[in-house]
């Protein structure tokens, strides 16, 4: 399974929940651990392994789990 398709199921097992204006707990796929993405107004950032050892490069799955979420609401079922 890809980064995206786990980051879809993520989204649509509703493993990101709102805690803040610019932060959101993502959800772990694989454990109970939970990350906190930031929204840094021209990035996001999360404080996941994969996040630290790649950085801007290419997104987590949590961060793009986030935004398929806001991409879906914004634009429901176009969004796949």
């Amino acid at each position: 399974m890809s980064r995206n398709q786990r980051a879809r199921t993520i989204a649509l097992a509703n493993g990101v929940v709102r805690k803040s204006e610019d932060v959101w707990i993502v959800q772990s796929q694989s454990s109970d651990k939970q990350y906190q993405v930031v929204n840094w107004g021209d990035r996001y950032t999360c404080n996941c392994q994969d996040f630290r050892i790649r950085g801007r490069r290419e997104n987590c799955k949590h961060i793009k789990a986030l935004e398929y979420l806001l991409l879906k609401n914004k634009y429901g079922d176009l969004i796949e």
